[in-house]
């Protein structure tokens, strides 16, 4: 249909029904990212890597083992600097962050 009238019709319906390949890459890029669960239930999704898989591991297995009463104030990694972050709880404790 390329160079009669009835392409950019085909184009918009093709697009429509399979997307762009901008739209494909991101869930693509989605399907990779490593999902932490919380201990308040909440989730956070971490760029895909071996660091995410340990961060994981650290929040959802080691700290309620070792840590049953701790209270995450931060998680992150290089693609959400901050993924999670309680600011009212760094608060209370008398902390402020410079996040420049």
């Amino acid at each position: 249909m390329y160079g009669t009238p009835a392409y950019a019709a085909a184009l918009k319906d093709y697009l429509k029904k399979s997307g762009t390949l901008a739209i494909q890459y991101a869930k693509a890029r989605e399907m990779a990212l490593v999902p932490v669960q919380l201990r308040n239930g909440q989730e956070i999704k971490l760029s895909a890597g071996e660091h995410s898989g340990l961060i994981k591991g650290i929040v959802e297995d080691f700290a309620s083992r070792y840590v049953p009463n701790g209270q995450l104030i931060y998680v992150g990694d290089t693609g959400d600097k901050f993924g999670y972050f309680d600011a009212e709880l760094l608060k209370q404790l008398c902390v402020v962050l410079d996040k420049s």
